[in-house]
């Protein structure tokens, strides 16, 4: 008979619970910029690459299409970004950032880096590249199985 593994020793559990202290850690310094982590995540991308459909913003963000649409029309709502109907494809929309948006981008990327530095015990460079390595492995092998 087998032994029922430890929570300890359950991946999905470890990640877990990363994922909500990361969450928790954001928190405080995203409230002063009025996003949600999932509103922050969408908005570094769209910082990274303005002007796509929502269709491209799915894709790269991987945030589920329901969930990605209640945010979107948040965003709209705090004045961070327009949606857009295309002229040449009217079932189209494009997502593009606001002034106040641009304006907002340098304060979250200063954020950024006093969140990391505010850590006590950082990674290292090698450590955060061999630990960005191994979870985009474990992405790549989920994706698509569910």
């Amino acid at each position: 008979m087998s032994k029922t593994p430890s929570l300890k020793n359950l991946l999905c559990y470890r990640l877990y619970v990363v994922s909500n202290r990361i969450t928790r850690l954001y928190r405080p310094f995203l409230e002063k910029l009025n996003l949600t982590y999932p509103q922050y995540l969408t908005m570094v991308a769209l910082w990274e690459e303005d002007d796509l459909t929502i269709g491209e913003l799915h894709s790269i963000t991987e945030i589920d299409c329901g969930s990605l649409s209640v945010m979107l029309k948040k965003l709209v709502e705090k004045g961070f970004i327009e949606i857009v109907t295309q002229q040449s494809d009217k079932r189209s929309k494009k997502v593009k950032l606001t002034e106040k948006a641009l304006a907002l981008k340098p304060e979250a990327y200063e954020m950024q880096k006093n969140l990391y530095a505010s850590l006590p015990k950082k990674l290292t460079y090698d450590e955060q590249a061999e630990l960005m390595g191994l979870l985009d492995i474990l992405n790549r092998n989920l994706k698509g199985d569910f």
